[in-house]
C-alpha cells in the first residue's frame, strides 16, 4: 500500500505553543452497482413549519424527500461521476489504492439529501493526529431560492430544487454516525475556493481539534490559507496540494479569511478574500462593538 501522507508541516498558529499539522494524500473504493433513476421536473407546495408556506419547484425526487422527510434507498453506482468533476480532479481519474476501500461506516445523508454515491471514486486520506478523511463524489439535492417571501402566507416563497453532483467530506475517525460536509460542485472547485471544515472528536465525542480541508483543481500545486484570530496577529499555513487535497488539523475553529493558489512556476494564480469575515475579525481585534453586522 502506497504511503498516503504526501506532505506534513508544523507551523505555529494562533499561539506560539500550538502548531498546525498538514497532511496531503490520495485514494478510491468499490462496491455493487445500482443504476441511476430518471428524474422528472415537478412542482409541489409544502409547509415549512414556523417559517410559513414555501413552494418547491424542480426535481421530483428532491421535492418528495423534502415533503415526506423520507430518504429512498441510496443508489450505489459503479459508474463514473460527471466529466466536469473528473476533468478538474486527477485524484478521481487515477487508480484507487487499498486505503480507499476503507469502510465508510454509518453516515447521515442529511442535510444534503444525498441520493447517489459513486463508490469506485471514493478517496480516503490519512492525516495528522490519527485523522482519517473520505471524499465522496455524490448526487445531492441543491436548493436555490427563487423568491424571498419567506414569511408571507399569501405569496409563498419559491425554492428550486435540483439534483447536482459534487464532492462531500466525511471524517471517518470521528466516533458515531458521520456528518457529510459539502466541499463543492465541479464549478465551485474550479473557480474556488472549495473549503470544508468540521470538528475532530475523541472517542467520547468531545471536540479535540478542528479539521480544515481544501480541494483545488489540477494545476494548483500549493495553497496558502491565512487565518485571523480575534486576539492574535494573523498566521499563515501553507499546503502542498499535489493531489488536489490539502488537510490541516488545527487547534481552533477559524475559517481562513484569505486563500491563495499557486502554480508549478511559483506564481500566484488566484487570491480569494472573505471580506466580511476579515472585517469581522478585525473588528474583534480592535475590541469594537456590533461586530456581527460586519458579516452581513
Amino acid at each position: 500500500m502506497r504511503t498516503q501522507s504526501i506532505a506534513r508541516h508544523r507551523t505555529d498558529w494562533l499561539v506560539a505553543a500550538l502548531g498546525v499539522i498538514v497532511a496531503i494524500a490520495v485514494a478510491g473504493c468499490g462496491s455493487s452497482a445500482v443504476k441511476h433513476r430518471a428524474t422528472v421536473a415537478s412542482t409541489r407546495t409544502v409547509t415549512a413549519g414556523t417559517e410559513g408556506s414555501r413552494k418547491w419547484i424542480g426535481n421530483r425526487t428532491c421535492i418528495n424527500m423534502l415533503a415526506s422527510k423520507y430518504l429512498p434507498a441510496l443508489v450505489r453506482s459503479t459508474d463514473a461521476p460527471d466529466k466536469a468533476l473528473l476533468s478538474e480532479l486527477s485524484i478521481l481519474r487515477g487508480s484507487s489504492t487499498p486505503i480507499d476501500r476503507t469502510s465508510l461506516g454509518s453516515w447521515d445523508r442529511y442535510p444534503l439529501l444525498i441520493t447517489t454515491i459513486f463508490e469506485r471514486y471514493v478517496r480516503v486520506f490519512d492525516a495528522a493526529e490519527n485523522v482519517k478523511v473520505a471524499f465522496l463524489p455524490v448526487t445531492y439535492c441543491n436548493q436555490s431560492q427563487v423568491s424571498s417571501s419567506m414569511f408571507s402566507t399569501t405569496h409563498p416563497a419559491v425554492v428550486r430544487d435540483t439534483l447536482e453532483q459534487g464532492l462531500v467530506m466525511l471524517v471517518l475517525s470521528n466516533p458515531g454516525e458521520h456528518l457529510p460536509v459539502l466541499v463543492g460542485s465541479a464549478a465551485q472547485i474550479k473557480h474556488g475556493p472549495a473549503l470544508a471544515g468540521l470538528d475532530v472528536s475523541n472517542k467520547q465525542g468531545y471536540e479535540r481539534a478542528w479539521l480544515q480541508t481544501t480541494v483545488v483543481p489540477d494545476g494548483v500545486v500549493r495553497v496558502t490559507m491565512e487565518f485571523t484570530s480575534p486576539y492574535r496577529v494573523p498566521r499563515t499555513v501553507s499546503l502542498a496540494t499535489g493531489s488536489n487535497v490539502g488537510i490541516a488539523v488545527r487547534r481552533f475553529p477559524y475559517t481562513p479569511t484569505i486563500v491563495s493558489w499557486y502554480g508549478a512556476n511559483g506564481r500566484r494564480i488566484k487570491k480569494f478574500v472573505d471580506r466580511p469575515l476579515l472585517a469581522y475579525h478585525n473588528c474583534l481585534i480592535a475590541h469594537r462593538k456590533d461586530c456581527e453586522s460586519r458579516l452581513a
